[in-house]
């Protein structure tokens, strides 16, 4: 029996992406993913070995992993800047994948949340250009609050009110 075309305006069943992600503190990396059984098999770069888990409970608890150039969008920086702050041991460096084969060879870093809301507190406690009199930091301009980062972070909107000359960040609350 054939199979009945898609109808072109209706929009597709859109499933989070588990490439990557975080569950208990841990990184993760999906394996196999069976609908029919729930089941999600993942191998966990801190333990080094494959799990399997339960895939709807996976849904409800993970937390998303960020690649580097995504972090670097989010917080308006530059790779160099990352790199002094880790090399000067201001910011811990997030965990490093690898490749699955008996190499092990380092692929990228992986952010979770609270990884990136760290980096920010770091860089919103830089002072940016020469010292100041009265001993304030200055902190970058293009640098977002918190509230615009975890909006970034979970995919809500920000809206601005434009109050005079300025935009002011407010937030509308999530439709059901």
């Amino acid at each position: 029996m054939a199979r009945a075309k898609r109808e072109k305006n209706r929009p597709r069943n859109k499933r989070p992406r588990l490439n990557y992600f975080f569950l208990d503190g841990e990184l993760y990396k999906t394996l196999t993913i069976v609908r029919g059984k729930d089941r999600l098999s993942a191998w966990s770069y801190v333990r080094h070995k494959a799990f399997v888990f339960t895939y709807s409970d996976v849904l409800r608890r993970h937390e998303k992993a960020f690649r580097t150039g995504q972090v670097m969008e989010i917080l308006n920086r530059d790779r160099i800047t990352f790199q002094r702050a880790w090399n000067s041991g201001m910011i811990e460096r997030p965990i490093m994948t690898y490749t699955l084969d008996e190499r092990r060879k380092p692929y990228q870093y992986m952010w979770s949340e609270k990884d990136i809301l760290t980096a920010l507190d770091y860089f919103a406690s830089v002072h940016q250009g020469r010292p100041r009199k009265d001993g304030q930091i200055t902190s970058a301009a293009a640098l977002p609050t918190p509230r615009e980062v975890r909006a970034m972070i979970h995919g809500e909107e920000v809206l601005y009110v434009k109050s005079g000359d300025q935009f002011i960040p407010s937030w509308r609350a999530k439709e059901f």
